[in-house]
């Protein structure tokens, strides 16, 4: 993969997140969020939104709302919204 673009990228956590079953963000101005089969993009971002100490702050999110009963992909998806 050219980890340059963006696109590799995004192909990159698709193809690791079917390998691996797992969830993956790609977080960034527009994070990318995929399962190796579904994907969904936030648009919305901005690139200050992409600095150091955020990444901790989306985990932190998306972990509480899975411990509020939402489901690991709607969490994600709802937590980088």
């Amino acid at each position: 993969f050219d980890f340059a673009s963006r696109e590799s990228q995004c192909q990159a956590a698709k193809s690791f997140a079917a390998k691996t079953n797992c969830i993956m963000v790609l977080k960034g101005h527009h994070t990318f969020v995929t399962d190796g089969v579904k994907e969904f993009t936030n648009a919305t971002g901005n690139p200050k939104m992409a600095v150091g100490g955020c990444g901790d702050c989306l985990t932190g999110i998306i972990t509480a709302l899975i411990c509020q009963g939402l489901m690991a992909w709607e969490a994600a998806c709802l937590g980088v919204a």
